[in-house]
């Protein structure tokens, strides 16, 4: 596939079924031209504010610019495969930081909430990784015979789940430590470890099992 189908590809759907080899082909057919982009980075740290922000604005497919916005997109998301890439074959829950890393870049910035399953073997190394369910600015609704469901097709030992908070306040509601005790229970009946439910509001993390609720 040459270069412009690539960078198209990129552009409508993001790296989601792009190979290793052709997420390197694209970085590497990224052309700087002899352009001053220096207003347009202004102005868009302007409306922005930060560059976070910026980046997140890229986010999406209805950018305004998606030409200017390769470059944005693709670094965010070569760094999300980057974390994720750290997190396979090893054991995850002996780097708990790059869980919470790799949770937090690819769920800050997401105008609805998201609910997260991680999959883990026998080593707590990575085995999959999926998204059960995005919802509304306040909630994403998921039933624990879902988590179930999926967790056996994949034949996990354990799983750690997350959602985020569109609010950027990460302190669990009600209804999310009612959730979690539902899925652990959910969990233990089919012999499924449940070690943490991680919640990412912003730039903080809620952490159950550091908590002790779990």
């Amino acid at each position: 596939m040459d270069a412009d189908a690539n960078r198209a590809r990129f552009l409508r759907y993001g790296l989601k079924d792009f190979t290793d080899t052709e997420a390197v082909e694209l970085m590497l057919a990224l052309q700087i031209e002899a352009r001053d982009y220096s207003s347009h980075a202004k102005r868009l740290l302007s409306k922005h504010g930060t560059l976070s922000s910026v980046i997140d604005a890229t986010n999406g497919y209805n950018y305004c610019n998606q030409e200017q916005s390769l470059g944005l997109r693709l670094s965010y998301e070569l760094g999300y495969r980057y974390l994720r890439d750290k997190l396979e074959n090893r054991p995850i829950m002996s780097d708990s930081r790059t869980v919470v890393e790799y949770l937090g870049y690819s769920m800050r910035g997401l105008d609805r909430e998201h609910f997260r399953v991680i999959y883990l073997n026998g080593m707590n190394s990575l085995i999959g990784d999926e998204t059960l369910s995005a919802g509304t600015v306040n909630q994403a609704m998921v039933y624990p015979r879902e988590v179930v469901r999926s967790a056996l097709a994949k034949n996990p030992v354990s799983l750690i789940i997350a959602h985020n908070h569109v609010s950027g306040n990460p302190k669990p509601s009600a209804d999310d430590v009612k959730i979690t005790c539902r899925l652990k229970d959910s969990c233990d009946l089919v012999g499924i470890s449940l070690l943490d439910h991680i919640i990412i509001g912003g730039d903080r993390h809620y952490s159950f099992a550091k908590e002790g609720l779990m």
